[in-house]
């Protein structure tokens, strides 16, 4: 049985990977009490004591760029833990960490990005979320210990429902509350069970890489998206748009599809499995947050 830690279980990620491993795996599952991954002396003894087959790095000091520390101690933050665990090889096999399209830049977004698009543009200094994400892939890029999960949009239960799109648009639907899409873009969703089978691939067995997209490859606009949780609740309402858009936030899949054969859960069987979720924990939701 392979030892796993997990950083940041108790995120939406993190906690997704560990519900799916429990029993098949040995997990090591720190919370942020148990380990401050920005103190290496204490990640040292840590990882010195348990010796684990993979480190899957989840934890993040936020997970978007709205972070409410100061911009420059979020870049900090991340950064950090990334390259103590990074220093800290020697004491775990292999490790394994979520990426973002981000790393792309944001102005710079194309179609179905592929892998070597990367690097060909840098996220803006206002960006910091992506500037992170850009450092951690350059470096892991010639690393051959750590395999870069590139992640686009994904979903499913767990995530923050007040701003996450999918979930708060099943949460405002259920709550009768009006749905409005201030920006019609194209947007690729992975549902989240789809994750963990795909991060199991890579500790299981050698990659031909150590980046991959991981998306769908299949993509749709936030309003097809809004009316598919409508239509999966049946409820009739109108979605309204205040501007549409051509955008698109998407990757290419070809690397990970040709070298693993993964296949993806379709976006009506992953959204009426949120709903069901939504509809048995729809009185814990505060209607003062969607």
């Amino acid at each position: 049985m392979k030892r796993l830690l997990i950083t940041g279980a108790g995120g939406f990620i993190g906690r997704n990977l560990t519900e799916a491993f429990k029993g098949r795996y040995e997990l090591i599952t720190p919370s942020r009490a148990e380990l401050d991954l920005g103190d290496i002396g204490a990640v040292r003894e840590y990882l010195k004591s348990r010796r684990p087959d993979v480190l899957i790095h989840c934890a993040s000091s936020s997970d978007t760029n709205r972070s409410p520390s100061p911009k420059e101690n979020f870049l900090a933050e991340n950064l950090r833990m990334f390259f103590a665990l990074e220093t800290l090889k020697d004491y775990y096999g292999k490790m394994i960490y979520f990426g973002s399209g981000a790393e792309f830049g944001a102005l710079h977004y194309v179609p179905k990005m592929r892998e070597e698009y990367f690097g060909q543009h840098i996220p803006e200094a206002e960006d910091v979320y992506g500037i992170a994400k850009y450092a951690m892939a350059k470096y892991a890029e010639k690393a051959g210990s750590i395999v870069n999960l590139r992640l686009f949009g994904v979903f499913g239960k767990y995530e923050m429902w007040s701003r996450r799109f999918i979930s708060n648009t099943i949460c405002r639907a259920l709550k009768g509350l009006p749905i409005v899409i201030r920006k019609n873009q194209s947007f690729d969703y992975l549902w989240v069970e789809d994750l963990p089978p795909i991060a199991e691939l890579f500790f299981e067995r050698e990659s031909e890489h150590n980046q991959y997209n991981v998306c769908t490859g299949s993509c749709l606009k936030l309003c097809e998206l809004a009316l598919m949780v409508l239509d999966t609740l049946g409820i009739k309402r109108d979605v309204a748009v205040i501007e549409e858009s051509d955008d698109e936030y998407s990757g290419s899949n070809e690397r990970l599809v040709s070298e693993f054969g993964v296949a993806f859960t379709d976006m009506e069987t992953a959204i009426k499995k949120l709903c069901v979720y939504y509809e048995k924990r729809i009185n814990e939701i505060d209607e003062k947050l969607l």
